[in-house]
């Protein structure tokens, strides 16, 4: 009985391997696939096929780090610092392509820093009049219409009044009794050598004609203050029956003087002349309209349009880099305008308008004259006014735009375009390309912004910088930072 129960309990070596034999494939198969799976990067070659993963350039680039010491310098890995050390490579120049990588070269150009503001160009307050009639009365002729260019002294219109022509009377009649009176002096002088007459006669004498010539004063003082050009002695060279005549006509200019009859003519004429060159900017009078004495009426609007003022509208807080003196651009909105549809009309065909210059447009430079010391209470931006000369007559009045204070210039400065420049939280940089697959990381330091380009520093002009994919190159390098923290 034992005898035949001992082959059951002690099974043959040959058994046991028998019984081994799955879990020995089982964990045969399982080394075999780590050990395929380390070496392949765990990828299946048909399944990345199919997936369309080996279609991905990106997910055929590696991070390559030139130089280790980052490590010894105490950088932490994934840092900018460490990133400096690395560059980008893809598998040959077509998987560049066709990860939609680009290039731009790093130019040397001019950069400006400047402060942009709204504005509107207006007149300038010392060139820009509204003209009134000095005196009651009607209006007997016009001269001038809108548009008109004058000249100091022109006349614009002529104005009949009453009040202007006892001016005139008045005049000469002191004119008269000075004439007189001063006669009479003459005579009482001689007399009173002779001993005909009393000192008392010969100083009531004098004082009278003393009191003329204060009325005389009076009275030309009167004319005067109507806007009449006169003088005394060029009067009293004039005969009397000339006198009458020729304060008839005053002030009126000699073209005209010859369309008149002046025999027919009244003296209440007043002329409204020009005070300075400019131009007919608004009229509101017409000939036969009734000027009232105490309620002048504006007739005329005159501005030298050769100098004219560009109003700007700066934040507060720009106002410390702001001082009287600094140079201005201005162009207005319609020049701008210009400017887009052109710039529009070359992306349509194709090519880049990048930093396109638009100096063939409208643009003024003018000067900042003053600042205003307070906000705007609408706007809540303060006034910086600039002064500029319009001899050419590019721009005109009450033209919106945008004006730019140029604070700090560069002619030279290395600049990129604004989509090169990357940041991985710590410092900017850029990826200058080193061969046709391979790209370099490249820290840089900002300065001027103008448009599309930023000034940096620690490339070179010539190099050339990635701009449309840049941004994934990051992404590619703060994915080994990530897999570095892990």
């Amino acid at each position: 009985m034992n005898q035949q129960l001992t082959p059951l309990v002690k099974p043959g070596w040959m058994g046991f391997l028998r019984s081994q034999l799955p879990t020995f494939l089982t964990l045969g198969v399982l080394g075999g696939l780590a050990l395929w799976g380390t070496l392949n990067d765990w990828k299946l070659p048909w399944f990345s096929k199919q997936s369309g993963d080996s279609d991905d350039p990106l997910s055929q680039i590696r991070v390559i780090t030139d130089s280790t010491d980052s490590d010894e310098n105490g950088s932490k890995p994934g840092s900018l610092t460490s990133l400096v050390a690395k560059r980008i490579e893809f598998p040959s120049a077509e998987a560049v392509a066709k990860a939609g990588i680009r290039v731009e070269p790093v130019q040397a150009r001019r950069m400006v820093h400047a402060i942009t503001g709204n504005g509107m160009v207006d007149y300038d307050p010392a060139r820009y009049a509204r003209l009134t009639s000095r005196a009651g009365g009607s209006v007997w002729r016009v001269e001038k219409e809108i548009g008109d260019t004058v000249h100091k002294g022109d006349v614009l219109a002529i104005i009949d009044s009453s009040e202007v022509g006892q001016a005139k009377a008045d005049l000469m009649q002191s004119l008269t009794q000075v004439d007189l009176r001063r006669q009479t002096v003459e005579r009482q002088e001689a007399a009173y050598q002779r001993g005909a007459i009393t000192d008392q006669s010969l100083r009531e004498a004098r004082a009278t004609l003393s009191e003329s010539r204060i009325r005389l004063s009076s009275d030309h003082q009167r004319l005067l203050n109507f806007g009449l050009p006169i003088r005394l002695d060029d009067l009293t060279k004039v005969p009397p029956d000339q006198l009458a005549k020729q304060l008839r006509l005053l002030g009126i200019p000699e073209d005209i003087r010859k369309q008149l009859d002046t025999e027919t003519l009244t003296a209440n004429f007043l002329p409204v002349t020009a005070p300075f060159d400019g131009v007919v900017v608004q009229r509101t009078a017409a000939a036969g309209e009734i000027i009232e004495k105490n309620q002048p009426k504006i007739m005329f609007v005159l501005a030298d349009v050769r100098h004219l003022h560009v109003d700007l509208d700066v934040n507060p807080e720009d106002m410390g880099m702001i001082r009287a003196g600094l140079e201005v651009s201005f162009t207005p909105t319609y020049a701008l305008q210009k400017s887009e549809i052109r710039n529009s009309k070359s992306e349509k065909r194709g090519h880049s308008t990048y930093g396109s210059e638009t100096s063939d447009f409208i643009s003024v430079t003018a000067k900042v004259s003053h600042i205003s010391p307070e906000v705007d209470e609408k706007t809540r931006r303060v006034k910086v006014h600039a002064e500029f000369d319009n001899s050419d007559g590019r721009l005109r009045p009450n033209d919106f735009g945008i004006g730019r204070i140029l604070i700090r210039e560069e002619p030279k400065a290395v600049v990129i375009p604004s989509e090169a420049l990357q940041s991985d939280g710590g410092g900017n940089l850029v990826f200058v390309r080193t061969s046709d697959k391979s790209f370099a990381v490249r820290p840089v330091h900002t300065g001027l912004r103008d448009g599309n380009f930023i000034e940096v520093g620690g490339v070179q002009a010539g190099e050339q910088v990635v701009t449309t994919g840049s941004f994934a190159l990051l992404s590619e390098l703060l994915k080994e930072r990530i897999v570095g923290s892990d």
